[in-house]
C-alpha cells in the first residue's frame, strides 16, 4: 500500500525512514541488482548473475563511476518515493535509472581529462610519453585521466583500415522517402532522419575496381524513393571542443548566442584533405591469421599479443608479428569518443565553398566529425559534411538558428538524426572479393526499428 509521504501506512512501523521504505518498493531481481552494485563498490567477489550477460556492463559501470554509484542511487530513490504513488520497482526501472545516473556522472570530466581527450583525439595511438607532453600534463596525471576516460568507454582506440592502400572506397548513399533500406555485408552506419521526406544516409565500404556495380545497385533502387545520390567519403577526422562545458556543475550546454555570433562572423578557408587517389598497391590478399588480428586491432587498436592470443587462439609470437606488421602496412589508430549526455546527433551538408565560414561555429560544438564528400556521378560536386553530438535537445535548437540567419540557410542543409546503428565489416568481407548479389533490402519501417537512439548513434563514419 502506498501512501503520501505525510500519511503512515497501517503495516508500516512509524520509525520507518525514506530509505526502507525505497527498498519496500523493490522487486526481488532489483534488490538483487542493487546489492551487487553494494557489494562490486566495496571490492568483494560475487558470484551473483556470474552468467547474466549484462553483468559485466553492471561492473564496469560501477569501477567507471565517481563517487558512490550505490548511495547515489539511494538518493535518487528516496526522491521518488518521496513525490508518492510508485508501488513497484522493478529491475528494468532500476537499470534505467542506474544508466541514467551513469551518465551524467561519466560525462563530467575534469579539465585534466578534457585536455587528454582532445590530445587523444589529435593523436591517436600516441604513448602515455608522448600524450603527455602534448597536453602538458604529467605522466601520473595523464595516465589517471586515460584510464578514468576508457574505463567508462569515453574513449577507446580502434583501427581504422587504410582504404587507400588497399584500393578500397568509402561511400556515403542519401536515400530520400525510401520504400526500403539496402542492408548487407559492405553496409557499416545507418543514419536516420524522420520527417515528411524521411531520409536515411549510410555508408559503405568496397572495392574501387567495384564502383560501377555498387552504382548499378544504388540506380536500381531509385524507383523506391523520391531520391538517391552516392558520394565518395573521405577518411575525415573527429574534433572536440570544451567550449561549451562548464567544469564547475558538469553541464553540457550549447550557448546559442554565442553560436549565432560565431555563424556571422565566418572564417578563414578550410583545410580537410582530399579524397583517395587511386592504390598503387591494389587489392592486398591476407592470410587467414592475419584476417583474425586485423578483426581484433579493428575492435581495438591497443589489444596486446596476449588479447589477440586469447581471441584467436593464435601463438603469441604470430599474434605479436602480425600484429606488428599490420600497423606498418594497413592499418591506423583512430579515437573513437562517447560521451553519454551528448545524445543529440546534427548532420549537416554544406557547399564545400562556404565550409571555411561556417567551421569556427562548428568548431566550437563539442564533438563533429568532419569529412569531404564527393558524388560519384559528378565529380565536380563536392561538399563537407559535418556529424556533431551534441547535448540533449539541442539539435532541433541549432537548426533553427541556422534557418534564422537567412544569409547563411542557403549554403546549409541540417537534419536531426533521430536514430542510428553501426555494424563493423569482418575484415574478409571487404578486403577479398565483392559479391553484389549479397546486397539485399528491407522495408523502412523494419530498418529503422532496429537501430538505437540518443549516444548510441554512430558519429564517426570512416
Amino acid at each position: 500500500m502506498v501512501t503520501d509521504d505525510n500519511e503512515q501506512s497501517a503495516d508500516e512501523p512509524a520509525e520507518l525512514h525514506l530509505g526502507q521504505r525505497f527498498h519496500e518498493r523493490l522487486s526481488s531481481s532489483a534488490h538483487a541488482v542493487l546489492r551487487a552494485i553494494r557489494v562490486l563498490e566495496d571490492g568483494e567477489s560475487i558470484d551473483l548473475f556470474q552468467r547474466d550477460p549484462d553483468f559485466d556492463r553492471l561492473r564496469r559501470i560501477t569501477s567507471s563511476y565517481k563517487g558512490s554509484l550505490y548511495r547515489a542511487l539511494e538518493r535518487r530513490l528516496d526522491g521518488v518515493i518521496k513525490m508518492g504513488g510508485v508501488s513497484v520497482i522493478t529491475q528494468r526501472d532500476l537499470m534505467s535509472v542506474v544508466h541514467s545516473v551513469w551518465a551524467t556522472n561519466v560525462s563530467r570530466l575534469s579539465k585534466k581529462e578534457n585536455a587528454v581527450l582532445s590530445g587523444a583525439i589529435g593523436n591517436p595511438g600516441a604513448g602515455l610519453g608522448e600524450l603527455a607532453t602534448h597536453v602538458g600534463l604529467t605522466y601520473s596525471q595523464t595516465r589517471r585521466a586515460l584510464h578514468r576516460l576508457r574505463s567508462a568507454d569515453v574513449l577507446r582506440t580502434i583501427g581504422l583500415l587504410d582504404v587507400e592502400r588497399l584500393g578500397l572506397e568509402r561511400i556515403l548513399v542519401r536515400f530520400e522517402s525510401p520504400g526500403s533500406v539496402l542492408y548487407g555485408p559492405y553496409v557499416e552506419n545507418v543514419l536516420f532522419v524522420d520527417g515528411k521526406h524521411a531520409i536515411v544516409f549510410l555508408t559503405l565500404t568496397v572495392p574501387r575496381d567495384h564502383l560501377k556495380e555498387l552504382l548499378n545497385t544504388i540506380r536500381g533502387l531509385r524507383g523506391e524513393a523520391r531520391s538517391v545520390t552516392a558520394w565518395r567519403l573521405s577518411k575525415g577526422r573527429p574534433r572536440f571542443n570544451d567550449l561549451y562545458y562548464n567544469e564547475r556543475s558538469g553541464r553540457w550546454h550549447v550557448d546559442l548566442f554565442h553560436w549565432r555570433l560565431l555563424l556571422r562572423a565566418g572564417g578563414s578557408g578550410l583545410i580537410i584533405g582530399s579524397n583517395p587517389s587511386q592504390s598503387s598497391l591494389g587489392q592486398r590478399r591476407f592470410t587467414i591469421a592475419e584476417l583474425e588480428v586485423l578483426d581484433e586491432l579493428l575492435c581495438n587498436y591497443d589489444a596486446t599479443a596476449q588479447e589477440i592470443v586469447k581471441e584467436t587462439g593464435l601463438s603469441e609470437s604470430t599474434a605479436f608479428r602480425k600484429k606488428s606488421k599490420l600497423i606498418q602496412e594497413v592499418i591506423q589508430p583512430r579515437a573513437q569518443v562517447n560521451i553519454p549526455v551528448l545524445r543529440d546527433r546534427l548532420l549537416a551538408v554544406l557547399d564545400e565553398t562556404a565550409a571555411g565560414d561556417f567551421m569556427p561555429a562548428w568548431g566550437a560544438l563539442p564533438l563533429t566529425y568532419v569529412s569531404l564528400i564527393e558524388n560519384l556521378e559528378n565529380r565536380r560536386e563536392k561538399k563537407i559534411l559535418l556529424l556533431s553530438a551534441l547535448p540533449a535537445g539541442q539539435a532541433i535548437q541549432l537548426i533553427n538558428v541556422l534557418n534564422e540567419e537567412k544569409s547563411l540557410a542557403d549554403d546549409v542543409t541540417a537534419y536531426p538524426v533521430v536514430a542510428g546503428s553501426r555494424s563493423r565489416i569482418k575484415a574478409d568481407r571487404i578486403t577479398w572479393d565483392y559479391n553484389p548479389a549479397l546486397y539485399d533490402t528491407c522495408s523502412y519501417e523494419s530498418a529503422r526499428e532496429g537501430c538505437e537512439s540518443g549516444s548510441g548513434i554512430p558519429i564517426d563514419l570512416a
